[in-house]
């Protein structure tokens, strides 16, 4: 089989999921808020048969302004825009928000779909047409082929068929063959169990191929599973090639090992970064360094530094050639990873002693370089309003007494503060030594880090293994609380991962 993608873009209600129903008959809204509210909420899905042997899967992008978050997900993994405009509205905020988008995410390919035909007379289609295109001229709509469409009536939407199929073959024969041959790299977009099967992840197949029975690692976290099943667009395969939509039937990981924005890689093919350099554009002079980053599925902060080097809150699964987006409150640039081999460390200096700074974890500099001592103290908190009110919120809420960890959705809900000033006071935090960071934004005092690593040790003294459960009775927490502690002691190197288990590394040393 041979397919690509196709993504929609478009101002809320401007029949985006309409469309996509008339073309495939298939409701891409499946969530009952959305059938409630009338708009997409999530990203939608849907397989368009165009030949025996070639088949598109459309994703449909949501168009409300505070959910572009969803649409840059799917933006990121678009091989043709379908750029949705209501005729009885013309361009619209949110259209020109998604036009900039995927202007920076330097897409070319594109058909301007003119909607909604049957609510505008007749004779007012060419000059709706003429001033959607004096909006877009210079970008990649000037020469993109205009189609009308009613999705009340269907008039229009043979002809976009014709336009998609006759993209399909030039796409197929130029463009999309070599994706094949690069390393596997699936983004996740979504994990759920099916009774009978187990997990299930699913996400665009943007390059190489996979085959039934591989076994896969889960980047950044490093877990590893095999494919039990391949499906797409509503069949199953023994092997499936980029591009392409898919669903992973997974062995050897659980629903709650797995969440968005992690990669699915061949085993030992990635490396999680914490910097990258990068070409950056932006739509406007912009002040400050910190911005909301997107690229794929993920989503995290980053602070630009000198000679656009990006430093990430997360660490993140990148290759040069990658696109992304930046945001606040609302799209500011984007560009194009170049170096994914900058230096990840950064010295800071903590307690007069130098420490390298590496992800979520300080530790002492090695060797000779232990003896560069300075004399200059930390930057006290005191110079951090930010991260005296978070820490007093450490405080009031007791971690001392229980081993749930505080997540950084918890700050956000009590401490009125923007997120990004959020993330960064939680930063300095934990180089002041006065928490620490677990994974997917957990965070433990570091009083209970020491406790912590003393359990483990306890119990390695008299078992071999840990498992969930074991997690669960020594801290009385849920999974959902357990998975995080247990990948914080992988990267520790306390223990490694073995199946569903862990057994003791350098925790015993």
């Amino acid at each position: 089989m041979k397919s690509f993608i196709i993504g929609t873009a478009g101002h809320v209600d401007h029949g985006k999921t309409a469309l996509v129903k008339a073309l495939t008959c298939i409701d891409t809204d499946r969530l009952k808020e959305e059938k409630k509210r009338g708009i997409s909420i999530e990203l939608g899905y849907a397989p368009l048969k165009l030949s025996e042997d070639i088949t598109a899967g459309i994703v449909d992008v949501p168009g409300h302004e505070r959910l572009i978050k969803t649409m840059v997900m799917g933006a990121t993994q678009t091989d043709l825009v379908l750029f949705i405009v209501a005729a009885n509205e013309g361009m619209k905020p949110q259209s020109l928000e998604h036009l900039s988008i995927f202007s920076l995410l330097g897409v070319k390919n594109a058909i301007l779909v003119i909607t909604k035909i049957d609510c505008v007379e007749k004779l007012e289609l060419p000059f709706i047409i003429q001033n959607i295109q004096i909006v877009t001229k210079g970008t990649f709509l000037e020469n993109a082929p205009v189609v009308l469409t009613s999705s009340y009536t269907k008039e229009g939407v043979e002809e976009l068929k014709q336009k998609i199929s006759e993209f399909s073959k030039q796409f197929l024969e130029t463009q999309s063959s070599h994706r094949a041959t690069l390393p596997l790299r699936i983004p996740i977009d979504r994990v759920f169990t099916l009774t009978g099967f187990g997990t299930i992840v699913t996400g665009p197949l943007l390059f190489g191929q996979i085959s039934k029975n591989d076994e896969i690692e889960i980047y950044p976290h490093n877990l590893k599973a095999t494919v039990r099943q391949i499906h797409a667009y509503g069949k199953e395969y023994d092997i499936l090639k980029a591009p392409s939509r898919v669903a992973l039937n997974l062995r050897g990981v659980s629903k709650e090992d797995l969440k968005k924005g992690q990669v699915i890689g061949a085993p030992h093919t990635f490396k999680a970064i914490s910097k990258a350099s990068a070409k950056v554009t932006f739509l406007k002079p912009i002040q400050g360094q910190e911005f909301i980053f997107h690229t794929g599925t993920m989503r995290t902060n980053v602070i630009i530094k000198k000679k656009n080097i990006l430093q990430f809150s997360d660490p993140l699964v990148l290759q040069p050639g990658d696109k992304f987006i930046l945001r606040r409150d609302t799209t500011l640039g984007g560009g194009e990873i170049v170096n994914v081999s900058v230096n990840t460390h950064k010295s800071i200096k903590r307690g007069g002693e130098e420490v390298f700074w590496s992800g979520s974890k300080a530790q002492p500099l090695q060797g000779r370089a232990m003896k560069r001592k300075t004399t200059s103290s930390p930057p006290l908190l005191g110079d951090n309003g930010q991260a005296l009110r978070i820490l007093e919120y450490f405080k009031k809420t007791d971690t001392s007494s229980s081993w749930i960890p505080i997540h950084t959705d918890d700050v956000c809900k009590n401490i009125q503060m923007p997120r990004l000033e959020i993330s960064k006071a939680l930063l300095d935090l934990i180089k002041q030594a006065k928490i620490i960071r677990l994974p997917q934004g957990y965070y433990l005092s570091c009083k209970q880090g020491d406790e912590l690593k003393e359990k483990i040790k306890t119990f390695f003294k008299t078992k071999g293994e840990l498992s969930v459960v074991d997690i669960k009775e020594i801290f009385s927490i849920s999974r959902k609380y357990a998975i995080p502690y247990l990948e914080f002691f992988d990267e520790q190197k306390w223990t490694i991962r073995r199946g569903d288990v862990r057994i003791p590394w350098k925790i015993l040393e």
